[in-house]
């Protein structure tokens, strides 16, 4: 069973160790990719296995065993975006909140962002949970276009939508970055609240 931490903020609350005085670094842009070896095994191991079925049916001269390449053709290609380590996947800057396949969140936009880990056995999970203060459609200042073969491609995000607000939980253990330093980089960006 996975055991969820709370949020940093509220971790560091509850020991007292958190100060509502500290000052706030000054915003710096960042852009982070998918870090290496979050999707060869997937990729190219479909590719393998897509070879071996087409060797087999060659071999045994069965031409029904080559719809054994079909999933693994297919996940090939949905998880093909995580061997594309160069390409950004979640950043920001002064036009807001970058994340592929959305485009640019305002920074306006955005009520909250927290930091959730969960653990499952020995895998280290993270994710950013954004609760945006109008719609989604509305929260977003530049839409990102996608070609139409990428529309079925793996995303690191997910909408959440709600009755009153709508949340996207974006997740952060497949990229190449520090969970907490990006968490960090990002709130430099919102306006502080509550202060």
């Amino acid at each position: 069973m996975a055991q969820v931490s709370p949020p940093l903020k509220s971790h560091l609350e509850e020991h007292g160790l958190a100060s509502t005085s500290l000052p706030r670094r000054d915003p710096r842009p960042f852009a982070v990719g998918y870090r290496r070896g979050a999707g060869e095994p997937l990729v190219y191991g479909a590719v393998v296995v897509a070879g071996i079925f087409v060797a087999a049916a060659m071999i045994q001269h069965e031409p029904l065993i080559l719809l054994g390449i079909l999933p693994a053709l297919w996940c090939a290609y949905r998880y093909y975006p995580m061997i594309e380590a160069k390409m950004p996947r979640l950043g920001a800057n002064a036009d807001g909140l970058f994340v592929d396949g959305i485009g640019f969140l305002d920074w306006s936009s955005i009520g909250s962002v927290d930091l959730f880990e969960t653990s499952v056995r020995n895998m280290h999970l993270s994710s950013l949970r954004i609760v945006l203060n109008r719609p989604f459609e509305d929260a977003i200042s530049r839409p990102q276009t996608r070609a139409p073969w990428r529309q079925l491609m793996t995303r690191s995000w997910s909408l959440h939508p709600g009755d009153t607000v709508d949340g996207l939980e974006v997740e952060l253990h497949s990229l190449a970055a520090n969970p907490h330093e990006v968490h960090d980089r990002i709130m430099d960006y919102l306006p502080r609240r509550g202060v």
